[in-house]
């Protein structure tokens, strides 16, 4: 499921995230490397961040997984940035957990 587009910016990625309750502009920024496992991005909604992005070490059409976290979600939301039609097009994807 499609929640969002995004445009490359001159230090990461900016876009839209759209649910039928959510609308939240998010910036992706790259994040200092503290630790082998640390995130490769951090994620912002105005200045508060709200999550984080890892480069994916397989090559499954995705540029970024996300993981995207508030108080007013039930849990953690994970999706994954992959390439649109254009070249600055990137489109966030969403996929239900098994089980739920």
């Amino acid at each position: 499921m499609q929640l969002g587009r995004f445009t490359r910016t001159e230090t990461g990625y900016a876009g839209v995230l759209r649910t039928l309750t959510l609308e939240v502009l998010l910036r992706i920024e790259p994040a200092p490397q503290l630790t082998d496992n640390s995130p490769d991005h951090r994620i912002f909604a105005g200045e508060q961040e709200c999550g984080a992005a890892w480069t994916p070490d397989e090559d499954k059409g995705a540029v970024l997984s996300l993981k995207i976290d508030d108080p007013s979600l039930a849990a953690p939301l994970r999706a994954r940035l992959v390439r649109g039609r254009d070249d600055d097009d990137y489109i966030l994807l969403w996929r239900r957990p098994p089980g739920d």
